[in-house]
């Protein structure tokens, strides 16, 4: 089996979290909302496994979704976790961190490596 391209999965992470509006999904990534309609559009003949230099957060984001998608399998109870405050963030919620800058987005991404376990509440 075909290993899964960032491309693909960012559509994937895009449709589990129902991230319809392109501006939020962009601030995720850390890209342009023109360069991720680029990337977006392109036929899969053109995929070639690269990330865009434009959207540098998407291996993070690809990252911090395996590793909840390991802990919490339902893309629902994943929501709740992003949405959620934690105290690991002094009270912020990680989805807000991840878009607030690349470092934030890191961020999470490491502190969801680091962990045994993620946390559920």
């Amino acid at each position: 089996m075909a290993e899964t391209s960032p491309l693909q999965w960012i559509q994937k992470i895009r449709t589990e979290w129902k991230i319809h509006d392109l501006d939020t999904f962009a601030r995720l990534l850390h890209c342009t909302r023109p360069d991720l309609e680029a990337w977006l559009a392109s036929p899969s003949t053109e995929d070639d496994g690269t990330v865009p230099a434009r959207c540098q957060g998407a291996h993070a984001l690809i990252q911090i979704r395996k590793k909840l998608a390991a802990a919490i399998p339902e893309p629902e109870e994943q929501l709740k976790w992003l949405f959620a405050e934690r105290k690991a963030f002094d009270g912020a919620k990680p989805i807000d961190l991840m878009g607030s800058s690349a470092e934030d987005l890191l961020w999470v991404s490491y502190y969801l490596e680091s962990i045994s376990s993620v946390p559920k509440d």
